[in-house]
């Protein structure tokens, strides 16, 4: 109400500017009275300009001219998206499964390369033991992806695998067929881990005599106790992270006991096994000497990171079996001689029949095909009789090395030759040949023997690494002299080959 006319003043504020309603109530008029606010006003908007059909239908013209004079269509321009999809879940399904199925680090990397390269898709890759990334291009960028894979050995399926590329990189297949036939070879079904039942306890008896040059009594004990590692392999299957850490301690600390308290009840009927030979035969598959000539071979191939990393697990695995076997002698029989100074092992003619059966039973653990175990076990059973053969001529002395080197020679020859003529993989018999050779009861034993502050523990790590050493060498001179592809030229596509 303003006191001097007796009206009452409304005030209404705009965007622009501030209005004053007087009411006249005797009157019952009203007039408005706008005053300029004292705040800044708002920018108009801006429209937009009227469309210019010219300008635009001009430089689409001069696009459309450009890219006809490059000889270039819009899709080899710029790229098909979905046809980079498809390929791009190829390599990494591709990637992912030869990682899983086996193939070595030093040949993944050159062989996905080799495959996204025939494809048109550029790509590289870094691989772990348990990692790998892989970088791929698409117009001008990279996308890199990060994958999380464990390794096994499946030879089965390593090999259809080998079949899929070599029919996708000479044009039988194309990349939609080829990405519906990794799903079917992924879905196969593998083997049974109940069958581990069976295998620990075989393969335990049969190494047992063939490896570690026991009596019948150890192998027969050290079967008994590959019993129990097979429920516990089981056992860490189904509870990985309950029971998985524990596995191969638990493992070493049981056949500990076992084997000493099996030792002291059969000394008092005079009987005398040697409880080394026993437990080590029955960890035969926990050993780590396969991973230990893995780790040697990348660290010889350059690839130090994953080298590194394989040779540090595979250390610590030997020592912390060893922890478990002293920790189970201290427990039982501290003080109790471990080996028969008069032991003898089994003859010739038995030798030559355990050998073929140990080489089956590697083919089973590492899912071979019926097609590939004849070869398997032939190139096995060679590469064991030369190494035997030249270790008890005393042609080369004590000089386990020159062994080695001869031996894994032999076996990469035979493979490499079979894998040039019948276009199948290399490594299958390469594999089970080296199982035979490589030092395993001489990690577990020096970790042993270290753990166990005797001298003996340092020249024993020493001779696995020369053993390792000499297996990496003997292979790598069997490539070179025969090598197991038979380029045509420079660009062919039968450069893809896993060996």
């Amino acid at each position: 109400m303003d006191s001097e006319t007796g009206q009452s003043v409304d005030t209404i504020e705009t965007e622009v500017e501030t209005v004053h309603i007087a009411i006249d109530h005797d009157e019952g008029t009203s007039t408005a009275l706008s005053v300029p606010r004292n705040t800044k006003q708002r920018k108009k908007k801006k429209y937009p300009t009227k469309f210019n059909s010219s300008s635009f239908f001009k430089s689409y013209t001069e696009k459309i001219e450009r890219r006809k004079s490059s000889g270039k269509t819009y899709k080899e321009q710029f790229g098909d998206t979905e046809q980079f999809e498809k390929k791009r879940d190829f390599m990494i399904l591709l990637a992912k499964d030869l990682f899983h199925y086996g193939v070595p680090v030093h040949r993944l990397e050159y062989l996905l390369e080799n495959v996204g390269e025939s494809i048109g898709l550029p790509c590289s890759f870094f691989t772990l033991p348990n990692y790998m990334m892989i970088s791929i291009k698409y117009k001008d960028d990279f996308k890199t992806y990060l994958l999380k894979q464990d390794q096994h050995f499946h030879m089965g399926k390593l090999s259809m695998l080998n079949d899929l590329c070599h029919e996708l990189l000479n044009g039988r297949k194309t990349i939609e067929e080829s990405i519906k036939e990794l799903t079917k070879i992924k879905n196969k079904p593998s083997i049974s881990k109940w069958y581990l039942l069976f295998l620990y306890p075989a393969t335990s008896f049969i190494l047992c005599l063939i490896g570690l040059n026991g009596s019948i009594e150890d192998a027969i004990i050290s079967a008994l106790i590959g019993i129990f590692i097979g429920w516990f392999q089981v056992l860490a299957f189904f509870f990985p992270i309950t029971f998985g850490y524990l596995f191969e301690f638990i493992s070493a600390l049981l056949s500990a006991i076992v084997a000493n308290i099996i030792h002291n009840f059969v000394k008092k009927q005079g009987i005398c096994v040697d409880t080394q030979k026993i437990v080590l035969g029955s960890l035969s598959m926990l050993l780590p000497g396969l991973s230990l000539t893995l780790s040697i071979v990348e660290i010889s191939t350059r690839n130090i990171v994953c080298g590194t990393i394989r040779l540090a697990s595979s250390l610590f695995t030997a020592l912390l079996l060893g922890f478990g076997l002293t920790f189970g002698d201290y427990i039982v029989a501290p003080n109790s001689p471990a080996d028969c100074p008069n032991q003898t092992g089994i003859e010739w003619p038995w030798m030559c029949l355990l050998v073929p059966l140990a080489a089956f039973l590697i083919c089973v653990l590492v899912e071979a095909r019926r097609s590939q175990w004849v070869v398997m076990t032939f190139v096995s059973s060679v590469g064991f009789l030369v190494n035997s053969v030249l270790s008890n001529s005393g042609v080369f002395g004590n000089n386990v090395g020159a062994t080695s080197v001869i031996a894994t020679f032999t076996i990469g020859i035979i493979s490499n030759l079979y894998a040039r003529f019948t276009r199948d993989i290399s490594i299958a018999p390469i594999l089970c040949g080296i199982i035979l050779l490589v030092p395993d009861n001489l990690g577990v034993r020096s970790s042993l023997e270290f753990l166990r502050f005797k001298d003996q523990g340092e020249p024993l790590a020493s001779l696995m690494l020369q053993i390792s050493l000499s297996i990496t060498v003997g292979m790598f001179l069997s490539t070179l002299l025969v090598w197991p592809i038979k380029l045509k030229g420079p660009n062919s596509t039968t450069r893809f080959m896993i060996y």
